[in-house]
């Protein structure tokens, strides 16, 4: 069977915009406009048309021309508002607003006034990346921070320098001061590790001296320690826990001297306990 064209612009069968076959009872209901194809409805039964672009996008509404959805490029799905891209879902899944390309599932780019908000309702528990300076809703906000809200009150953030703040329950956010590394060993006979955080090993150095070497080094030798010891046992007193005056802190690892409490003299306790803070 031939194409046919019906309800042509001339009300005609010979016009050239209006719906047409393209022949046989198997093919596709094409719509053109002056001779040129402007849609189809394929064999496959899909509905094929036009990719668009942001300011005419493919699928789009009565009175709003320039907002919908349009495709440019292969395997890739955009959002236009206004004529412009808002969003899209490129080829690999990833979603990007303000943006597009990028290397993670989720990526948002945005100017002066706007950033992420997570919420979840009925718990008002928040998860907010400002990326914005705003006064309405969070008091001075600057430099672009990530923000962590609990039933509708500030309890953390990230800064823009990368220190972390929380609310530590007493009615501010502080910068948290991290433990960057601890231990618990076993000081009498071969020194056991009996648990342990960013520290490889320890090296005993002989009776109530150790070194507790990091598993990843300090930024720099500036840190504090707190240590205490304890030998396990009523007879014995408790211990005391020194840098020594012999010693000066390396970025790779620290000293500790261990003595008894009464006579101050070197000794190996059963428990060694170093915290070690920057």
């Amino acid at each position: 069977m031939a194409s046919s064209i019906i309800n042509s612009d001339d009300g005609v069968v010979s016009g050239t915009s209006g719906l047409k076959t393209t022949g046989g009872d198997d093919g596709a209901l094409v719509f053109q406009s002056k001779g040129t194809e402007t849609a189809r409805i394929n064999t496959d039964k899909q509905i094929v048309a036009a990719a668009g672009t942001a300011s005419l996008p493919a699928l789009t509404t009565t009175g709003d021309v320039n907002t919908g959805i349009f495709f440019p490029a292969a395997d890739t799905i955009a959002f236009a508002e206004g004529g412009a891209e808002a969003m899209r879902i490129d080829s690999s899944g990833r979603m990007l607003i303000g943006q597009t390309s990028g290397n993670y599932p989720l990526e948002v780019t945005g100017g002066n006034g706007n950033g992420i908000k997570f919420t979840e309702s009925s718990n008002n528990v928040q998860c907010i990346m400002a990326g914005f300076n705003s006064t309405a809703l969070f008091g001075t906000i600057t430099n672009h921070p990530m923000l962590f809200w609990v039933n509708n009150g500030e309890r953390a953030r990230i800064t823009s320098a990368g220190l972390f703040q929380f609310n530590s329950g007493y009615g501010s956010v502080a910068t948290a001061y991290g433990c960057r590394a601890w231990v618990s060993f076993n000081g009498t006979g071969t020194v056991a590790i009996r648990g342990s955080g960013n520290v490889s090993s320890i090296t005993d150095n002989g009776t109530g001296n150790y070194t507790v070497n990091f598993t990843t080094a300090m930024p720099d030798a500036n840190y504090a320690i707190s240590a205490f010891t304890n030998h396990g046992a009523n007879t014995v007193p408790a211990g005391l826990a020194t840098y020594g005056s012999d010693y000066a802190p390396a970025v790779g690892s620290v000293s500790v001297k261990t003595v008894t409490s009464a006579s101050y003299a070197l000794m190996d306790p059963q428990y060694v306990n170093v915290s070690v803070f920057r």
